[in-house]
């Protein structure tokens, strides 16, 4: 639904298929460097360092983008539900 708002029909499947890459390799990046870094300082200590990359980058997302929900009426649910296909399949 955020690719559809934000990009041009053309270049939907472009986008998602950057998203999709980005999340396998963070996914990647976590699974191999998880390990070594549980060894160097103790299982709880590797989980908090990925805890707190995460809330950076919540505090970056925010940042940068800052919070939706800013009265625009393309985020309203019931505008969310008019448009998606998905749910008007399933009304009828």
């Amino acid at each position: 639904m955020v690719i559809r708002r934000d990009f041009s029909p053309e270049r939907a499947g472009f986008i998602t298929g950057i998203y999709t890459s980005a999340l396998n390799v963070g996914s990647m990046i976590t699974s191999l460097a998880t390990a070594p870094l549980a060894a160097a300082t103790g299982w709880p200590l590797a989980l908090i360092a990925w805890a707190g990359f995460a809330v950076i980058a919540g505090i970056v997302w925010v940042l940068t983008v800052g919070v939706r929900g800013d009265g625009n009426p393309s985020l309203s649910p019931a505008r969310t539900r008019r448009s998606c296909p998905a749910s008007a399949a399933t009304r009828r």
